[in-house]
């Protein structure tokens, strides 16, 4: 199993509206193979946290590529200014 830390920096004034695609990009996740769990954390500074847990690769790579698709990525890209992914191994 895989578990994905992605931090999206986005300024305080667009939080609000990153967080509408950002929660419909979570819920269209949890439908995707091989998802065991997808959530969107608070805001903290500028950082709103995404944590994720994927069965494999596989199943994260079919992700990145439907959710790269979507209209929810471009909506958010166009909010933040910044991004970060972090993935371990869980052992």
């Amino acid at each position: 199993m895989l578990a994905i830390i992605f931090t999206s920096y986005v300024k305080k004034e667009n939080q609000d509206a990153f967080l509408v695609p950002a929660k419909r990009h979570a819920e269209l996740s949890k439908k995707d193979a091989g998802c065991i769990r997808f959530d969107v954390l608070s805001p903290c500074g500028d950082e709103v946290k995404f944590i994720e847990i994927w069965e494999n690769q596989f199943c994260l790579d079919a992700h990145a590529k439907r959710s790269a698709s979507g209209k929810e990525a471009p909506e958010m890209n166009a909010l933040r200014y910044d991004k970060k992914m972090e993935k371990y191994d869980i052992l």
